[in-house]
């Protein structure tokens, strides 16, 4: 009878402990709807390495966002870069309004607007406003134009080019700031930048075509930017004729190839 009590005590130990660890069991959905679903107050802080090709010397710099403001509509965003190189200040802090979709809606950032050829900045995906599973395609297309301004002056800007995402199966992704569990965003994206910038000696043309390869690993309840890696391979065509015209030539071109590797990831997760 003892050892009958002891064995009917030892089952129940065991459904217990097996019942709390089912309950604390972290489930990876199959389908949803990604969106951001940030809360004001929150504070995300994103390790940024940067390397070119060639180059044995990664750039690292730290990118902190903090959550202002959240409605139905809006997302209200203040992002602080800061720069790792000892004796270089922070870049000047800005603010980025966005929807829960990750579509722009205004900012005051001093360059071309456009983050999904900007894959240094972490939240920059377009969710497709419907719910996905592993493999599901959606495709955004990019058009947009406007003006910078520069210590020099103020630069024209134009933007074609698409953006291709697939979604990935999930999984627990492990970063400095925790364990998170995890959609899988591949990103392929084609674009065509291109700038006018008149100066006092003449007027500078610049194309750039790029192509931009990257995967994203998303938090799959909150929507945030876990942990990405991307490939960047860019070619600048500049057409400097007007200002050189000055030291006797007719036509100037210059062709600069770029590639790099870009990656980020969440270093701290809070209020």
């Amino acid at each position: 009878m003892k050892n009958k009590t002891l064995w009917i005590l030892a089952c129940v130990v065991l459904a217990v402990l097996i019942a709390g660890c089912i309950s604390n069991a972290v489930i990876l959905k199959k389908e949803y709807e990604p969106k951001y679903a940030f809360s004001t107050g929150d504070h995300l802080a994103y390790e940024v390495t940067s390397t070119q090709e060639k180059q044995d010397t990664a750039v690292k710099n730290v990118i902190e966002i903090d959550v202002t403001r959240v409605d139905e509509k809006f997302i209200e965003l203040h992002i602080t870069p800061k720069s790792s190189l000892v004796g270089q200040s922070a870049e000047t802090p800005y603010a980025l309004t966005i929807t829960p979709y990750g579509e722009n809606v205004k900012t005051d950032f001093k360059g071309p607007v456009l983050r999904e050829i900007q894959p240094e900045f972490p939240n920059g995906l377009k969710y497709p406003e419907r719910i996905v599973s592993s493999k599901s395609v959606w495709i955004d297309t990019l058009a947009q134009s406007g003006n910078y301004s520069t210590p020099k002056g103020i630069v024209d800007y134009s933007v074609s080019g698409d953006s291709r995402y697939t979604s990935m199966d999930p999984k627990m992704v492990a970063v400095k700031a925790g364990e998170y569990p995890c959609l899988g965003i591949r990103q392929e994206v084609n674009f065509t930048l291109t700038e006018k910038f008149d100066s006092v000696n003449g007027t500078v043309y610049m194309t750039t075509t790029g192509k931009i390869i990257g995967e994203n690993w998303i938090e799959q309840d909150k929507g945030f930017l876990v942990k990405s890696d991307y490939s960047i391979k860019k070619k600048i065509n500049s057409d400097d004729s007007d200002i050189m015209k000055v030291a006797g030539f007719k036509a100037f071109y210059r062709e600069i190839p770029s590639n790099s590797r870009v990656s980020c990831e969440l270093v701290q997760m809070g209020k």
